[in-house]
């Protein structure tokens, strides 16, 4: 394990309520926004399309599912609002994992475990890993000499990684 987790967590985004009639909407453009803020923090022009069905909110929980697609897999992502005034809870599967973290963490493995400066590269900065799929990250230390890992999500969220 790593005591990294994936972005499998939930997150909460507080989005302005707009009135239409009788009935109280969330703002899709928020929603779409938020969604993508949290599905990858700081690169959210990353994630694509992104599709919410117009659901009114009310004074219980309502639930719902939206598609966002990134690195070319639609991801569902779970909104759930009424848990505070103008917010929504949104919860994303398939986990997705920031790659460049990932690659952080295998480097410094190296370093604080083996005492070698480590070069890690795991692709794209972030994956969408569904049912059994992992991460290849290539660790290159400084002879040349290269190291490929899988990196998974475990089923409690956390980062494993399997040198092969």
């Amino acid at each position: 394990m790593s005591g990294l987790r994936s972005l499998a967590a939930v997150a909460t985004a507080a989005l302005w309520l707009v009135a239409c009639g009788s009935e109280t909407r969330i703002d899709g453009n928020s929603l779409e926004t938020a969604i993508a803020q949290e599905l990858v923090p700081g690169a959210p022009n990353l994630v694509g399309n992104i599709s919410c069905p117009d659901i009114p909110v009310d004074e219980t929980e309502a639930s719902f599912t939206c598609v966002a697609v990134l690195d070319g897999v639609s991801v569902d992502v779970t909104v759930r609002t009424g848990e505070a005034e103008g917010s929504v809870v949104i919860e994303a599967a398939p986990p997705l994992v920031d790659a460049d973290a990932a690659a952080r963490l295998i480097a410094t493995r190296f370093t604080d475990e083996l005492g070698l400066e480590t070069t890690v590269d795991c692709g794209p900065p972030w994956a969408v890993l569904t049912d059994g799929e992992t991460l290849e990250c290539t660790a290159t230390d400084p002879r040349g000499i290269e190291r490929v890992f899988d990196v998974a999500v475990g089923e409690d969220g956390e980062l494993d990684l399997t040198l092969r």
